[in-house]
């Protein structure tokens, strides 16, 4: 298989939810696949106002080989950023992905 366009590594998380001590919620990300190698493509980058902030939004998307499990409700870490993943496409017969994410200026947010 050819991969010498995916030249970058990235992991893919799960969120998962735990209650703490005290009853609180806790969302933290879990590893699901790690040290994946991708091809990474910049797609565009906008502005969204959410309540009395503007959030930064930048569109990538990741070309990985295939590989099973992968869902819209999982994130991408590159770079030691999170990007949540928008839409997922299946390249030639179940040979690569595409995710098409997302990523906010303000990573604090969880956008489930």
């Amino acid at each position: 298989m050819y991969t010498g366009t995916k030249d970058r590594i990235i992991d893919i998380n799960t969120y998962t939810t735990s209650t703490g001590d005290f009853g609180e919620s806790i969302t933290s990300n879990t590893p699901f696949y790690n040290d994946v190698w991708a091809e990474i493509i910049y797609a565009s980058g906008d502005e969204r106002n959410e309540g009395e902030s503007v959030t930064a939004l930048n569109e990538v998307s990741f070309i990985i080989n295939y590989m099973t499990g992968i869902t819209e409700k999982m994130v991408v870490v590159y770079d030691n950023k999170n990007y949540d993943i928008l839409h997922i496409e299946v390249i030639g017969r179940e040979r690569e992905l595409k995710l098409k994410c997302e990523k906010r200026s303000n990573d604090n947010v969880i956008r489930r």
